[in-house]
């Protein structure tokens, strides 16, 4: 059973009712069948049904009206169909609505053994007679409950709650195709990896190019219409989506209609940047060796000049970001002591 809440039941009359199917008026409730075929010879004229559901509206709705679709699998006569209608309609508590049912035949079965099927078309106002407004949240699952409770009285066979999950199609992960695959993608992660974490990696196109350029991956990055970024790593004849490699590197897109990493990367890179930023001593030994012993001592003092600078500039740096941190620490351990929830 499927059930929904519509904001107009217009082309679903139209529907239920058009020449080409072959339909019957099931059962009705407070509407006028008036200008309707009832044996399904003469075209429908539906603007009396579609005036009559009219009567009994708020204004305030978006979606005043209710659409339910039950489909047995056998063949039914109409007294049963009706029967269960009305039944339904009990479960659910709108026995006091509006509403009409009208059946289609559907050809069921295995090929060369089809036989018609009667499936119902259920159409309720979702204000009754005393204008009280029917809820309809959760209206799927109240559906699939009432029709349970139906089926169990007519003894009949609940389908959603008897089928076997179990009896799915089952994906062949387990061929050399797949196993290839899983092999390729633990290989990408591997590669990936230390990558990551690298002091030269200072965006997520160092990672791309190094992929391409020493390890022969080729990096499809695709911009759909909707602005974002699709990433696909292929290898070995096999393509990979990013996120299966790695979260870190699925993109986002910019401010200037480019990609850029994502949340989970970017402090990554803002820490390498800091990090590359970091002097070897063995730099500033060799520094000071060629400005000892070389003749030409102004480009040496130059640069020995410069790396102290940066050095300097880097320790104030790192002394601002802890001084920083140490004040957002206490501060958030002064609020959780006074009861707050602070997040930083």
């Amino acid at each position: 059973m499927k059930s929904k809440a519509v904001q107009s039941i217009n082309s679903i009359i139209d529907y239920c009712l058009q020449p080409s199917k072959i339909s019957n008026i099931l059962h009705s409730d407070g509407v006028d069948l008036t200008g309707l075929s009832l044996d399904n010879k003469k075209i429908h004229d539906t603007e009396i049904v579609k005036s009559d559901f009219l009567l009994y509206q708020n204004s305030r709705l978006k979606n005043p009206y209710l659409s339910l679709i039950i489909s047995p699998e056998i063949d039914l006569p109409n007294k049963v169909l009706k029967t269960i209608v009305d039944d339904t309609l009990k479960e659910m508590k709108l026995d006091n609505h509006q509403m009409i049912a009208i059946t289609h035949e559907e050809l069921r079965g295995e090929e060369g053994s089809m036989k018609p099927v009667k499936h119902i078309h259920l159409l309720v106002n979702r204000v009754d007679y005393d204008g009280v407004t029917f809820n309809d949240q959760y209206i799927g699952l109240k559906g699939i409950q009432a029709i349970s409770r139906v089926s169990i009285k007519h003894n009949l066979r609940d389908v959603y709650h008897t089928r076997s999950f179990d009896q799915r199609p089952i994906r062949k992960t387990n061929s050399p195709y797949h196993d290839d695959k899983a092999r390729c993608t633990e290989e990408l992660r591997s590669l990936v990896k230390p990558l990551i974490y690298r002091k030269s990696t200072q965006c997520i196109d160092d990672i791309f190019d190094e992929l391409i350029n020493e390890h022969n991956v080729y990096v499809d990055i695709t911009k759909y219409k909707n602005g974002r970024f699709g990433v696909v790593l292929k290898k070995d004849g096999h393509s990979i989506k990013i996120s299966d490699v790695s979260r870190y590197l699925t993109v986002v897109p910019s401010k200037d209609g480019s990609y850029q990493a994502n949340k989970l990367l970017q402090p990554i890179l803002d820490k390498n940047i800091r990090n590359s930023t970091e002097f070897n001593p063995d730099a500033l030994k060799e520094i000071r060796e060629n400005y000892e012993v070389h003749k030409d001592k102004e480009v040496y003092q130059a640069q020995l000049i410069e790396f102290t600078a940066s050095m300097h500039a880097f320790q104030h740096r790192n002394k601002d970001e802890d001084i920083e941190n140490e004040y957002l620490y206490r501060r958030k351990k002064k609020r959780k002591q006074i009861g707050f929830k602070v997040q930083i």
